[in-house]
């Protein structure tokens, strides 16, 4: 007797969390690969000629300036395309640039390509971060903002993991290698962000706020500040470590591999820190005894001492 097969149900992921995982896969590509892959490889671009010190710091400039010219463009784009379609743009024209970084037409083409990954990039880290907290529902909402932040973090660390031994064959595989990594995220975002409407939204003629308000104003001054002690390192903590102390692309590479470590926030960490953090009700709170323990102010007392407080001492060595 002929029994029939069983089909098996294949369970596609929930919306909000197809979101997150296109932006997380967006984030990869953009910020760290289109942004970050750039420190480790600037020793190597420097010894190898391919650009000069200046030029490796104008070239990290140009990224820098692509970012506020993206962000500036976001509304402008909002009013003639639907978010999913300028996300799916800017990720194929960001692994488009960061493929042509790899090749050798010198200062002015890698300049070019760096740039136009910088005014992508802040395109993609603005939209696909708003894509996902409009998606996510409130109970959700920490969970999406870090598998979506992720993305970062793990562009940074497989690509500071993979250089160092790409750079020992040439600058060519460490572009390569990088682009096949970006590939990977593009076609995970490509389908993450295939799942909404792309339809335009309706154009608003809402007028743009001339004058920022006081708290408007201290947080774009923080975020400036922010920036100003982040950019250096970003660029030239690599190449101090090579360069300027002697360390090899290996230990340089690892150290920005732990850097691409603490970027990688826990998932679901922030949810379980939200419950933590909220207070219990009256009736479940309870009076707690906290013991003082004196803070030592000195130096610890060393093993074998005789000298305590029980007996009468300091408690530290005389």
């Amino acid at each position: 007797m002929h029994r029939p097969s069983r089909r098996r149900r294949v369970t596609m992921p929930a919306p909000w969390i197809r979101t997150a995982i296109g932006a997380q896969a967006t984030l990869l590509v953009g910020m760290g690969l289109g942004r970050f892959s750039y420190t480790p490889m600037v020793p190597a671009l420097i010894d190898n000629g391919a650009v000069s010190a200046d030029q490796a710091g104008w070239i990290g400039a140009a990224n820098l300036g692509g970012y506020l010219v993206g962000g500036l463009a976001v509304p402008w784009l909002l009013q003639r395309a639907a978010a999913p379609v300028i996300l799916r743009s800017c990720l194929m024209l960001s692994f488009a640039a960061l493929s042509a970084s790899a090749v050798p037409a010198g200062f002015a083409w890698l300049l070019a390509c760096r740039l136009l990954l910088g005014i992508a990039v802040a395109v993609m880290m603005i939209l696909s971060i708003a894509s996902v907290t409009a998606a996510a529902p409130a109970q959700h909402l920490g969970k999406a903002a870090g598998i979506a932040f992720t993305g970062v973090g793990l562009g940074i660390f497989f690509s500071a993991a993979a250089l160092p031994l790409l750079l020992s064959y040439g600058l060519l595989w460490a572009w390569v290698g990088t682009a096949a990594i970006g590939a990977v995220g593009l076609g995970l975002g490509l389908w993450g962000w295939s799942g909404g409407s792309d339809a335009p939204p309706p154009v608003r003629n809402d007028p743009l706020p001339i004058h920022l308000s006081a708290d408007a104003a201290r947080l774009v001054a923080a975020q400036g500040l922010f920036s100003v002690g982040l950019v250096p390192h970003s660029i030239y903590w690599v190449d101090y470590l090579v360069r300027g102390l002697g360390w090899s692309i290996a230990e340089g590479g690892a150290q920005w591999t732990l850097f691409g470590l603490g970027a990688c926030p826990d998932p679901t960490g922030p949810q379980t820190r939200k419950r933590q953090c909220l207070p219990h009700p009256p009736a479940a709170r309870r009076p707690t005894t906290i013991r003082r323990r004196p803070f030592p102010l000195g130096p610890p007392r060393r093993a074998g001492s005789s000298r305590s407080r029980t007996s009468g001492g300091s408690g530290w060595p005389g």
